[in-house]
């Protein structure tokens, strides 16, 4: 648990910085990270709401490390559609 919190910690450091300047009002997590779910999520907002001014949403994504697979295959999809359009 001391890695855990270790990794949340700074892993909330760097997020703070992001959320300040960009304000997303929503943070999904995933690849490698997702892996450890809600005791990760917890950690880590635990960490981030001193450092955080406004509230925001930190979930865990459920396409863990497929997300970039997925994200890849759904562009290919959306051009092949559209050159489908272009023809009809």
């Amino acid at each position: 648990m001391a890695v855990l919190d270790t990794v949340a910690r700074r892993f909330a450091r760097g997020l703070a910085a992001h959320l300040v300047l960009v304000d997303p009002g929503r943070v999904v997590i995933g690849g490698g990270l997702a892996h450890a779910g809600e005791l990760l999520i917890d950690a880590v907002r635990r960490h981030l709401e001193p450092l955080t001014l406004a509230p925001f949403d930190l979930r865990v994504s459920s396409l863990r490390e497929n997300a970039v697979v997925v994200g890849a295959v759904r562009m290919a999809l959306d051009a092949a559609e559209e050159r489908l359009a272009a023809l009809l």
